[in-house]
């Protein structure tokens, strides 16, 4: 992300750059221009070191050479934004993978709780089966007993 901040720092100062050697580029372009229709003298050209010729070739290269920096910058703002969101699809990953193993833990420890749950609600149908008998309960009562006795023994395996 800082590499991201500084590319986009470097970037409007490239834009800055480029502005003000566009509009310098121009106001020399504009003496060149007072030169050629004789406002400009000769002597007043070379007190200010004004080459016509040199001023043609920057203002023929110095826009290429700026865009073509701000592209290059541009296209570094990419590559860090890409390498960014990158990192930050495997720290996402990450936490999804620590997610999902506390998930399947919880649900294991569950399931073993439940088993033992399980276990000990058959024990005490058993005990109040063996209980009943003893008060020389009913024969529906018993069956019914069984009844609940199998189906919880049914549901732990």
């Amino acid at each position: 992300f800082i590499l991201m901040i500084n590319q986009l720092w470097s970037l409007g100062n490239i834009c800055s750059l480029l502005v003000i050697f566009r509009e310098r580029s121009e106001e020399r372009e504009q003496a060149c221009l007072l030169l050629q229709t004789g406002d400009l003298t000769h002597e007043q050209a070379n007190q200010i070191q004004l080459d016509c010729e040199q001023v043609k070739h920057e203002h023929s290269m110095l826009p290429a050479l700026l865009y073509g920096l701000v592209f290059e910058l541009w296209l570094a703002c990419f590559v860090a934004k890409s390498l960014s969101d990158l990192i930050q699809e495997r720290q996402n990953d990450c936490y999804n993978e620590a997610l999902i193993r506390l998930v399947w833990s919880t649900h294991r420890e569950t399931w073993t709780k439940l088993g033992v749950f399980e276990a000990v609600v058959a024990t005490q149908f058993e005990e109040l089966g063996s209980t009943l008998e003893a008060r020389g309960t009913s024969g529906v009562q018993r069956k019914v007993m069984k009844m609940f006795t199998k189906q919880a023994s049914c549901g732990s395996v």
